[in-house]
């Protein structure tokens, strides 16, 4: 389980567990904007996506997902970012219609690796 610190202005989360054999570090932070979370393998801020929920008049929710920073063409980045806003929108917390900001730099890019990640983040969730 993670450390939460503080209730304002800045929820703060810190967890650190080993994923596929690789201890990996999680930071998450609940900001007035936005979530920001952060995972990491190697200390580093890694590839930055930014994802959030297009409102559509009637429809099924969408989500866009664009890289900020860093790799452009690691196809499951943009999954893992793309599953994380679906969980927050669909939290139903003050936080749901919030943006995500990912910074995430791993060993392995796997699935395996990335499902671990996307359940790790949901475990210590702040939202």
């Amino acid at each position: 389980m993670g450390t939460t610190v503080g209730q304002f202005p800045v929820v703060t989360k810190r967890a650190v567990d080993v994923i596929e054999g690789h201890e990996t570090t999680v930071l998450l932070s609940g900001y007035e904007d936005r979530i920001m979370v952060m995972v990491s393998q190697i200390g580093k801020l890694g590839t930055l996506l930014f994802a959030k929920r297009e409102e559509i008049y009637d429809g099924p929710k969408a989500f866009q997902v664009d890289t900020i920073l860093g790799k452009r063409d690691e196809p499951m980045l943009t999954v893992c970012a793309r599953q994380l806003i679906e969980k927050i929108s669909m939290a139903g917390s003050r936080w749901a219609h919030l943006p995500l900001l990912l910074s995430i730099s791993l060993k392995d890019h796997s699935p395996a690796m990335i499902k671990g990640v996307i359940a790790f983040v949901e475990e210590n969730r702040i939202w």
